[in-house]
């Protein structure tokens, strides 16, 4: 035992010697400060253009105020005329506007009662595309509210023709609605990234896993350097596959422990166990998935030439940024997979275990395989 861990300790020793693996290994907490500088800015979200027309319009401003003090994807920039608000949309400034008509509330009251036909928010867009469209949701969200109200106050009048009071009826409509949410949102598995979490998170977690990933492939290219240079010559052919074994595991020790060290700096750590369990079972998965790597590819420049394939890949199908339901066989021979989806579905954790144990059975199969020499003869 005692020599397996100085083994370990010499494999770990020797890649942080390399310069490449170094740089890798700083690409994790790099990648941190630069999704935050994402997030405060600009880019990769959509920029909406918000102006309430007219002078005084205490019911779109309410809206716009709601819409600006909400943290959100979308980025809101307020223009006091529509005129402005089209020549940034025109100017490609903004993405879109969304201009809310002059006296907004009774403007959405006469179109209740069908007095008039004048659309209450005009949406400007420069060209069209599926997140625009999906920003519409969010607009017909801070607005629902608003028409619940409106076709409410014109069923009052005209079924009950003022024989209820204005004050009855707002006690009935503010005790029937209650301030409350028609859609009642719930975590299936009742974990979560936590309520501080934001449309970057995910994807950051999963580029993150990539990293790890690299880091693994990279221990890798360095074993079958030395491999192809006959450092390893003075072991037996049967026992070369240890060293390989333990610097890929070394490596993603590494990486895993900075990754999970960056998520917990970062304040978007789901929990401790979790993170802890996930990881580790990644690592171990990991460690499998790159000895199969190293036996199938026994030569640095044919994986090599396979990394950018293995990592676009991982990137397609992995959920980073989407969880496409495409090649699903394929999907299930890649770690990040399981990792990922661990994180917000335990349940994983077990696959991972059973994933562990395939890998290294598959690996240990095909080393058998490669070493008899009747296979090799064939």
């Amino acid at each position: 035992m005692r020599k397996a861990g100085r083994w370990f300790c010499m494999l770990a020793k020797r890649l942080l010697l390399r310069r490449s693996f170094v740089v890798l290994l700083l690409l994790i907490p790099l990648l941190l400060p630069a999704v935050g500088a994402l997030m405060q800015g600009d880019s990769g979200v959509l920029r909406i253009a918000l102006c309430a027309a007219g002078g005084e319009n205490p019911g779109a401003e309410k809206i716009i105020a709601s819409l600006t003090e909400t943290e959100s994807i979308l980025r809101y920039t307020l223009y006091t005329s529509e005129e402005e608000a089209r020549q940034a949309v025109a100017g490609n400034r903004e993405d879109a506007a969304w201009i809310f008509a002059e006296d907004f509330e009774n403007a959405l009251g006469r179109y209740s009662r069908g007095e008039s036909r004048r659309a209450v928010v005009t949406v400007v867009e420069r060209e069209t595309g599926i997140s625009l469209q999906l920003s519409h949701e969010k607009l017909y969200g801070v607005l629902y509210p608003y028409i619940v109200r409106a076709a409410y106050d014109t069923f009052i009048e005209t079924e009950f023709s003022g024989r209820i009071p204005a004050e009855t009826a707002d006690k009935v409509y503010e005790k029937t609605s209650g301030g409350r949410s028609v859609i009642r949102m719930e975590a299936l598995h009742g974990v979560g990234e936590g309520e501080d979490a934001n449309h970057l998170t995910v994807p950051l977690r999963g580029l993150l896993s990539l990293v790890v990933m690299l880091c693994g492939l990279a221990a890798c290219m360095y074993y079958l350097e030395d491999r192809q240079s006959g450092r390893l010559d003075w072991l037996p052919e049967a026992k070369r596959i240890v060293p390989a074994i333990g610097s890929t595991g070394a490596a993603l020790l590494f990486g895993g422990t900075a990754m999970v060290a960056a998520l917990f700096a970062a304040g978007i750590g789901t929990g401790f166990r979790l993170e802890i369990a996930a990881m580790a079972l990644f690592i171990v998965a990991a460690a499998g998935f790159c000895t199969v790597l190293v036996l199938l590819f026994r030569n640095p420049g044919t994986l090599g030439a396979a990394l950018p394939f293995l990592l676009m890949t991982m990137l397609a199908l992995c959920p980073v940024f989407f969880n496409m339901k495409i090649l699903r066989p394929v999907r299930l021979l890649l770690p990040p997979y399981y990792y990922l989806q661990a994180i917000g579905n335990p349940v994983y954790l077990l696959y991972m275990i059973l994933y562990c144990i395939a890998v290294f059975l598959a690996a240990g199969i095909l080393h058998f395989l490669l070493n008899r020499h009747d296979f090799l003869k064939k």
